[in-house]
């Protein structure tokens, strides 16, 4: 089965559950607060075009993760996806851009050289139009192995997938939970109920999601639902920082 193929026949939750609990991990101390971070997969046109302005109005700051061979395309699920001005918008605001490998690629079943040069092809990707140096990856379709984890711990600050949950104390950066706004799923309900339970004294929470639009994918949301979720976080207290603000803010500490 294509990486597609398993993308649009697969629940997100039978995804979750595919994933294993690895040994390898790369704990970190949280510094003191509570923090979200909020993350666009992927990422399509209508995310810059419905969410952006809406975090614009509160100063607040995403993680969009590019895979570089989907600039400009029409994606069969989230439609339109980002272009170069995009690209260009993002970067001038100060927004981060994380690694979504170049092709979108399910690191499972590739072997660590296709791996390696799809992420260098990303990596040249960013080069071209002049972008940071991404500071963390998120594994496409949520998919990955001890290989994928192992192979990527070594060359990336963080890795992020698509298990719920919420960072308290310290996170892994090996494998950074992340809770997904997904309207199959519930909308914003998960994330609103771990929004409520952000109550510990270093906690972070971090959400995804893909398009927004009026009837959004099953991976996706609307605006009205996005924007609750956003009045939901200012009102909480909590402060909104991209991942990479995150990991230049945790403490060095030696793995657990």
């Amino acid at each position: 089965m294509t990486a597609l193929g398993y993308y649009l026949d697969k629940p997100a939750r039978k995804i979750r559950e595919a994933v294993p609990r690895f040994v390898a991990r790369d704990t970190r101390m949280l510094p003191q607060g509570r923090y979200v971070s909020i993350c666009f997969d992927d990422f399509p046109k209508s995310a810059v075009l419905q969410a952006k302005p809406e975090l614009d109005k509160r100063g607040w700051k995403a993680t969009w993760y590019a895979a570089g061979g989907m600039m400009a395309s029409d994606h069969p699920v989230h439609g339109r996806m980002f272009d170069p001005e995009d690209l260009k918008l993002l970067r001038r605001d100060g927004h981060d851009i994380g690694c979504h490998t170049y092709s979108h690629m399910d690191c499972v079943p590739a072997s660590d050289e296709a791996v390696l040069r799809d992420m260098e092809r990303n990596r040249a990707f960013f080069r071209k139009h002049r972008l940071p140096r991404a500071r963390s990856f998120a594994f496409p379709y949520g998919r990955l192995d001890v290989s994928s984890k192992r192979l990527l711990m070594k060359r990336m600050p963080a890795l992020r997938g698509v298990r719920p949950g919420i960072q308290t104390g310290a996170a892994d950066r090996g494998l950074l939970k992340a809770t997904g706004i997904e309207d199959h799923n519930g909308g914003t309900r998960l994330a609103l109920n771990q929004l409520s339970a952000l109550n510990a004294d270093r906690s972070w929470l971090i959400l995804f999601t893909h398009d927004i639009a009026t009837s959004p994918s099953a991976w996706g949301c609307t605006l009205e639902d996005f924007t609750t979720l956003l009045n939901a976080i200012e009102r909480s207290g909590a402060e909104v920082v991209p991942v990479a603000g995150m990991l230049s803010r945790m403490e060095r500490r030696a793995p657990n």
